[in-house]
């Protein structure tokens, strides 16, 4: 599979039009996921890491993140602001 798709190949033409207001000659990412997603992701590894006792490598293979990608979310939750 492709990464990299023309957007006139795959957008409605209106909204192809649309999209070249604001964007022309670069690359346009597409998140595959909202940051509230990713917020609700990072919280399940935690648990499974936290209360669950998972290793990083077992995350890895329920989550399918590297292993690597697993301790740095971990270390980012160590470390976050407290709520409240």
């Amino acid at each position: 599979m492709r990464r990299f798709r023309n957007a006139s190949e795959i957008l409605p033409a209106e909204l192809y039009k649309q999209v070249r207001q604001h964007v022309t000659g670069c690359y346009l990412w597409i998140p595959l996921h909202t940051p509230e997603e990713k917020q609700q992701r990072n919280a399940y590894i935690v648990h499974l890491y936290e209360d669950q006792g998972l290793s990083t490598r077992e995350i890895s293979k329920r989550v399918y993140l590297s292993s690597r990608r697993i301790r740095q979310i971990l270390a980012e939750w160590r470390f976050r602001e407290p709520e409240g």
